[in-house]
């Protein structure tokens, strides 16, 4: 059986990959931000700027992502 490109990655790439298609889902969500907000603002309401359910879910992952590796508290005790 031959077998696919995907299952030829090994996990090393796979993490290396991953890594790099949140970073770009961070980039695209960084854009969709208003020029006159501030970060915190935009990770209040991460899905300012975006249409349809679909990039909703990837707007809330890309702004998951951001506070993570910046460790920033997005939690109403956060953000007081």
């Amino acid at each position: 059986m031959k077998s696919t490109a995907l299952e030829k990655i090994v996990p090393q790439e796979m993490h290396l990959i991953l890594l790099r298609a949140a970073d770009m889902a961070v980039r695209w969500w960084r854009e969709k931000k208003p020029q006159s907000w501030s970060i915190r603002k935009h990770l209040e309401a991460p899905t300012i700027n975006c249409v349809g359910e679909r990039e909703k879910q990837l707007a809330r992952a890309a702004a998951g992502w951001y506070a993570v590796q910046r460790r920033i508290d997005t939690t109403e005790e956060g953000t007081t």
